[in-house]
């Protein structure tokens, strides 16, 4: 069973896309993950770690999310995982309402009873329930597959 759930998300890595973080051997058990982006307008940028601790939990979750444009709009970050049949979960939005030159760090776990396979964070600026501009993070892979 374990063989054909490597092989599957072999294949869905390779359908999306995407680019792992490689463990070293001695790492192999666990990984900090990492990333971070600007949203294309300018108003919106933030970064992320964590660390994979099995195939069903990130722990140490770390948000931050920074408003960098005197726009007028909100800030937000979120995790984004795949599970294990490549199904993306978008996880709720953390978000930042005092204006330009304001931040938040969240501090957080995930955990899927699906799995988690890949993990990112997406970064944007917006307004009301409305995303105006967006980036996502390099995602990471769950060393543990």
């Amino acid at each position: 069973m374990r063989f054909r759930t490597i092989a599957s998300t072999a294949a869905l890595a390779m359908s999306v896309g995407l680019v792992p973080i490689l463990a070293t051997p001695a790492s192999a058990a666990t990984i900090t993950a990492s990333g971070s982006c600007r949203a294309p307008d300018g108003g919106s940028e933030g970064s992320w770690t964590g660390t994979f601790s099995s195939l069903w939990m990130i722990r140490g979750i770390s948000l931050r999310v920074y408003d960098t444009k005197a726009d007028g709009h909100h800030v937000g970050i979120r995790l984004i995982t795949y599970d294990h049949r490549g199904v993306k979960k978008y996880w709720p939005w953390h978000k930042v309402y005092d204006g330009n030159g304001h931040g938040k760090i969240w501090n957080t776990s995930a955990q899927d009873d699906l799995q988690i396979i890949y993990a990112k964070v997406q970064v944007a600026t917006i307004e009301g329930t409305t995303v105006l501009s967006s980036c996502e993070t390099p995602t990471a892979t769950n060393p543990d597959l």
